[in-house]
């Protein structure tokens, strides 16, 4: 990697998965799924294609769909779109595979990457800046909600409680998960390297197991990872009603850091 004096902000957006929770009954990965007149990926690309904060986007899909995605990335014009990388077998060798493709294409150590799920288009500008300025300030940057339900840790057999955990210290992670490329590429290079990377939950998962210190960055409820079913129709009802646009485009202070 090069160390030049323009450090551009990059969004890493994976979306390398197949969807098999969607249980559609045909072979659509979730993030092609039609929603408002454009599929789910699409719109997660539009918040950092109209974000003037960030400057690039790394896009991360299954192999056998690359092609498709650099039509829509076309025909949707996402001018950002720098590279459209194959897919791993994980979430995790996905954020790897363009991760690898980022630091190939000389970026700068001190580049902040944002890793996004492609499937969580409920996001706004004021959260990525707030993922960036903290980023630049603290050294990476975590996007969470308090817990609002009450949290148990469950025992080996999955119908036992083990212990509670105390909700007033608890928080739900969320995307996005912001870094100095030099670093986060460091650390998923490590996992690589030592064989653990899919006994990982995400990147926070991954750089605590790696004893680095996390910086939270607070989002909001409505910023949920489109998974199931009721996903989809939750997303369709924001578009249909008018409150995806409000939420995208509202401007309040930028988000709190915790």
């Amino acid at each position: 990697m090069s160390n030049k004096m323009h450090a551009p902000t990059v969004a890493l957006v994976f979306a390398g998965g197949v969807g098999t929770r969607m249980d559609r009954g045909d072979d659509l990965p979730k993030q092609f799924i039609e929603v408002g007149g454009s599929p789910i990926l699409v719109h997660t690309l539009r918040r950092f294609q109209e974000c003037p904060d960030v400057d690039l986007v790394y896009l991360v899909v299954p192999t056998s769909w690359i092609d498709h995605t650099i039509k829509l990335v076309t025909g949707y014009r996402l001018s950002k779109v720098a590279a459209v990388v194959r897919g791993g077998d994980t979430a995790l060798e996905s954020v790897y595979n363009g991760l690898e493709r980022i630091v190939a294409d000389d970026l700068p150590e001190n580049a902040i990457v944002l890793v996004h799920d492609g499937v969580r288009p409920i996001i706004n500008n004021q959260l990525i800046c707030a993922n960036i300025d903290t980023t630049r300030q603290e050294g990476n940057a975590i996007t969470c909600i308090p817990a609002f339900e009450t949290i148990a840790l469950r025992a080996s057999t999955c119908d036992v409680v083990d212990s509670v955990v105390n909700r007033q210290s608890a928080v739900v992670l969320q995307a996005p998960q912001t870094f100095f490329l030099a670093d986060v590429f460091e650390t998923n290079l490590r996992a690589h390297q030592d064989g653990v990377m899919s006994g990982f939950v995400d990147q926070a998962d991954m750089q605590s197991y790696y004893g680095k210190p996390l910086h939270l960055v607070e989002g909001f409820r409505g910023n949920v990872k489109i998974t199931i079913p009721d996903d989809v129709r939750y997303f369709s009802y924001l578009i249909e009603t008018g409150a995806y646009a409000q939420v995208i485009t509202d401007q309040p202070d930028r988000a709190r850091v915790l």
